[in-house]
């Protein structure tokens, strides 16, 4: 994400239809309230998205503020402490690994090989 991400290109995202979305947010997981409709269109389409922190050394608590508490109930995955890259990679494996939304979510915040820093 990034000041002014215009919405014309979040919409080619959805359009694109992708298997699951990773977005590098600021801070703790925070979203700009506006994208709120966005993140329910995609959770809707039950396409899995999973936020990690732009911060180097940021973690994503979704259960920190009360915005960040909404975005959790769209169905949104905390990506907790990984890094971008590393979520990434771990979405792809997980998505080959089961389609049911409760179960990916479980797989994607669970530590399996270290790379969340505990």
């Amino acid at each position: 994400l990034h000041p002014g991400i215009p919405q014309t290109f979040l919409d080619a995202v959805i359009a694109a239809k992708p298997h699951g979305i990773v977005l590098r947010t600021y801070g703790p997981g925070m979203i700009p309230e506006k994208l709120f409709p966005w993140l329910r269109t995609v959770t809707d389409a039950e396409i899995p998205v999973l936020l990690t922190s732009q911060a180097s050394r940021g973690k994503v608590d979704l259960t920190r503020y009360h915005k960040q508490m909404t975005i959790e109930r769209l169905g949104v995955f905390s990506g907790s402490n990984i890094t971008y890259e590393c979520a990434v990679v771990k979405m792809m494996w997980a998505l080959t690994q089961t389609k049911n939304p409760r179960k990916l979510k479980e797989l994607m915040e669970k530590c399996l090989v270290g790379e969340f820093d505990e």
